[in-house]
């Protein structure tokens, strides 16, 4: 037995350690969708338009991910603020000749 199951069993001797923990860890949802607002960010600091398929790339998550309610719905929603926010930037950024 290695890594988490091990982990798994130490905790059940370290309750204290166990509450901890538990009191923050993330739950594969929460770090998908941490994961899809980096790629957000990632993209409209670099001035980078997305497609779904783009952001799904950066966010590195596994195809088991996407089947997680919510993250699908994420990515559509980190492709449509990428679009606003770059689209704002641009027409803010004056023409250079």
């Amino acid at each position: 037995m290695t890594g988490p199951q091990r982990w798994k069993l130490k905790l059940d001797k370290l309750p204290f350690t166990k509450l901890a923990v538990n009191a923050n860890v993330e739950t594969a949802e929460q770090f998908a969708l941490r994961r899809i607002r980096w790629a957000t960010e990632y993209f409209v600091a670099r001035q980078h338009r997305a497609n779904r398929s783009g952001i799904a790339r950066a966010t590195g998550l596994g195809a088991g991910s996407y089947s997680l309610p919510g993250v699908q719905e994420a990515i559509s929603i980190a492709k449509m603020q990428i679009e606003l926010r770059l689209d704002n930037i641009l027409a803010v950024r004056p023409a250079t000749a």
